[in-house]
């Protein structure tokens, strides 16, 4: 009779502790970059055991985390005064420990220890472990959640100007501290890419009522402006030809010209609409598009050109020539030093995440994270990309709106040789546009 009393004692214990463990405060509380971790494990136990996913992500959670707490409180200062519990207490902590874990590990019986068989009775508690572990799991890669307990207040745009600022002026300092000196030509070469800080230092220049559209264009779009400053822009009729002011922007992705006069956008293009940039002197610029042209002046011509060249150089690495924007600026010195633009290492696989998020940029479609997520983690030596086997696991199947802009980074891509797909629905729309890219 006391046995009875013990056992159904011990499972209200255990079933409390589920509960707590598996509870909505739990979840919220469970930090982000664990969650991300144990995303990660079931994707990769989808690629190679896909029965096997709740046991492996059980495992991750309990093996490394829970039941190390559970086992040794005092380790974690769960215990008033850190003191460690009684042998009884540590016997019992044991015994919960396990059977969390065979839980975990659908393990139903044990030949070692026959007491602990059939303690989850109907598989109760199993149904709400591995339920936990599936929404656990369903989480999308969000860098500010991910490392919100690592700041107290997301970082600005003036605070990005200020440490570039601070790089910029202490740069020979920074190289100086380098032995290596493949390490002093990285970092070089991140400056670079960084570009002008002279454009970047800061908008106060901007005039108040340009500051403010200037910003406000960049938030909305969640993007950070590589070049910025003033231009006088030709405009051509067939009689006359007048100059206005503007503003140019050159963000990661696009060129945007705004008007002076009244902040509105006057010119809004991919760079991969881009068709050729001109120039016949430092100080004049001409850059065209399918369906129009921009002609400016400014004393920093070669600068803008340099930052548009850039941009290509470390998103599409691997686009070949004939296909990219072409270059015709006299003399011919200048045109050697811009091709000559370095922008040091870029991503992995060919950058092939900064192309996928452009051409996204270019649809105006939102970048499947999930799909940036496994792309950032390609292997180095990746030559065959299966599309099938890579998204098969996914919540979501690959729509043909989230397809296009890969297929398309997937065409500009040095390293990937090989597409597969295989059984997966995709409109002939799709395929079409992408050999017409």
């Amino acid at each position: 009779e006391e046995q009875a009393a013990n056992l159904a004692s011990f499972k209200e214990g255990i079933n409390t502790l589920i509960q707590t463990l598996t509870s909505a405060k739990t979840m919220e509380l469970l930090p982000p970059g664990i969650r991300m971790i144990a995303k990660y494990v079931a994707q990769r136990s989808m690629t190679y055991q896909p029965t096997h996913l709740r046991i492996y992500v059980g495992s991750f959670l309990m093996l490394r985390f829970i039941n190390p707490a559970i086992f040794s409180p005092e380790k974690f200062g769960l215990l008033l005064g850190n003191r460690a519990p009684t042998a009884t207490a540590r016997r019992n902590l044991i015994l919960i420990t396990k059977i969390l874990q065979n839980i975990s590990n659908d393990v139903k019986t044990s030949k070692k220890e026959p007491y602990m068989n059939n303690l989850d009775e109907g598989g109760v508690w199993q149904k709400t472990l591995y339920e936990w572990f599936d929404d656990l799991v369903d989480v999308h890669y969000n860098p500010e959640s991910v490392h919100a307990s690592l700041t107290k207040s997301p970082a600005t745009v003036n605070d990005l100007h200020l440490l570039h600022s601070l790089i910029f002026q202490f740069k020979d300092q920074i190289a100086s501290t380098f032995t290596v000196k493949s390490d002093t030509k990285d970092f070089n070469s991140l400056l670079e890419r960084l570009g002008s800080y002279a454009n970047k230092e800061s908008f106060s220049f901007l005039e108040e009522g340009h500051n403010r559209a200037v910003r406000t264009l960049l938030s909305q779009r969640n993007a950070e402006a590589n070049y910025l400053g003033y231009i006088n822009v030709q405009k051509k009729s067939k009689k006359t030809s007048t100059l206005v002011r503007g503003i140019l922007v050159i963000t990661a992705h696009r060129i945007i010209l705004l008007a002076a006069e009244n902040g509105k956008i006057g010119a809004d293009v991919h760079q991969l609409q881009l068709t050729k940039v001109r120039s016949g002197n430092p100080e004049h610029f001409e850059l065209i598009f399918a369906d129009k042209a921009i002609l400016g002046i400014c004393k920093e011509a070669d600068e803008v050109m340099a930052c548009i060249n850039r941009s290509f150089n470390t998103t599409f690495p691997g686009m070949l020539k004939d296909v990219r924007f072409k270059l015709e600026v006299s003399p011919a010195d200048r045109l050697a030093h811009l091709q000559n633009t370095s922008v040091g290492h870029v991503g992995s696989c060919d950058n092939i995440v900064a192309a996928y998020r452009s051409i996204c940029d270019l649809y105006q479609v939102d970048p499947v994270e999930e799909l940036c997520w496994d792309l950032d983690r390609l292997f180095p030596n990746e030559t065959v990309m299966d599309l099938t086997r890579f998204t098969q696991h996914y919540l979501k199947p690959l729509t043909d709106i989230a397809a296009l802009p890969l297929l398309h980074a997937i065409g500009y891509n040095r390293q990937i040789k090989t597409l597969k797909i295989d059984d997966m629905k995709f409109q002939e729309s799709t395929f079409k546009g992408m050999i017409e890219m």
